[in-house]
């Protein structure tokens, strides 16, 4: 044990296992990255019959984890131990209605206990007054416990025993339009003008969408103030760090799409027949497996990335991360976009030649700020896991 920070062996002394505490971080890590694509992929969806079904798998899967993790966390602060399976199985079961009412309540309880209420508090208040939360909580609850299975069941002849899982759905849509005018307005002007109608179904989505982020953003700020134990301090912020990556990525800052990894498979794929440089990327013959080559490529270069700040800043930085090293090689690797990537796609030095190159530029530094970002953040999960392994 010599040599470790006394601070972060009292984090550990909680009553977990090695072993347990490593499960918590790849748990709450599957939450955390459902709800994300799950947001997203809301978000982004147009159409709601095509993109109801893989939307509420994930949220419904996501939400139902989350809960779990942070009751399990309040729990393991009380009484120095996880929640058994027969309490998750018997008590929790999939009733996503239960436990986020009992985790508001719990939280409501514990809120004094905040290291800064004022963080915390306005979370809080504003969920409780959202109209459209609890519409949302029983769609997931719906979908979850019975409805990712409704109509196969029918098909073997079950009766159904509650409303389908777009039932639950069109009545937040319902509360959404009573909480907004604007939506209400525009419902109407899409009967008579087709046109309107996925910009009235966008608005549904994002005002859904808020209202799961809205929940996400208590969670994760109670985690951080301390109100799910020690331990759910580090949870909350990888919550947070990563809710902040995922927010960024759906505003699109200047409403300018995200480069399609498609595109940079086409672009490298195109290298083997000696063309390195394209009018426009989008306009050249289409590569077989571009899609999957080019998401390849992209985790490759953030990875190689990764090993660059190791290799200036050693492992020492490593078993203690700050965030500026982090910080240094995230807007610093801009160049490579900048000077390589898009003059090679037809964007032009630094997007000079797209539509709006100041917007791009601003964009690109907030793509590579959030990856600094996310360096320091799974710097700090695998010093933990490093910590862990010295126990």
């Amino acid at each position: 044990m010599s040599g470790l920070n006394p601070g972060a062996r009292r984090v550990l002394d909680d009553g977990l296992t090695q072993h347990q505490g490593i499960l918590l971080i790849r748990e709450s890590d599957s939450a955390k990255h459902l709800l994300a694509y799950g947001l997203r992929a809301l978000r982004l969806s147009a159409f709601h019959d095509t993109t109801r079904d893989p939307v509420l798998s994930m949220l419904s899967i996501g939400v139902e984890k989350l809960l779990k993790v942070s009751l399990g966390l309040i729990h393991l602060d009380e009484h120095r131990e996880w929640p058994t399976q027969k309490t998750f199985r018997t008590v929790y079961r999939h009733d996503i209605v239960t436990m986020e009412r009992l985790l508001r309540d719990r939280l409501r309880i514990r809120a004094t206990r905040a290291t800064h209420p004022r963080y915390f508090d306005p979370l809080l208040a504003s969920l409780d007054a959202d109209p459209v939360w609890r519409p949302i909580v029983e769609a997931l609850h719906r979908y979850g416990d019975q409805g990712r299975f409704y109509y196969l069941d029918a098909l073997a002849g079950a009766t159904p025993v509650d409303d389908s899982p777009e039932v639950y759905w069109d009545k937040v849509d319902a509360a959404a339009r009573d909480a907004d005018p604007e939506l209400e307005r525009l419902f109407h002007a899409s009967i008579h003008d087709y046109a309107l109608h996925d910009v009235f179904m966008t608005g549904l989505n994002k005002a859904a969408a808020d209202s799961l982020q809205q929940w996400w953003s208590m969670i994760a700020m109670a985690g951080k103030q301390g109100l799910m134990g020690a331990r759910g301090v580090l949870i909350g912020a990888g919550a947070a760090a990563l809710m902040d990556v995922w927010a960024l990525s759906a505003r699109r800052a200047f409403n300018i799409q995200g480069l399609d990894y498609a595109l940079l498979g086409r672009w490298i794929g195109h290298f083997r027949r000696g063309r390195f440089f394209h009018e426009r990327i989008a306009s050249s013959s289409v590569i077989r497996g571009e899609r999957p080559l080019g998401w390849v490529a992209h985790y490759a270069i953030g990875i190689a990335f990764a090993f660059l700040l190791l290799l200036v800043w050693g492992l020492d930085w490593a078993r203690s991360p700050t965030i500026w090293p982090a910080m240094v090689v995230g807007l610093g690797t801009i160049v490579a976009p900048w000077f390589v990537l898009q003059p090679g796609m037809g964007a032009g030095i630094a997007a000079a030649r797209t539509p709006n190159p100041g917007a791009a530029r601003l964009r690109n530094l907030a793509t590579h700020t959030v990856y600094g970002i996310g360096l320091f953040v799974s710097a700090v999960a695998l010093s933990i896991l490093w910590v862990y392994q010295r126990v």
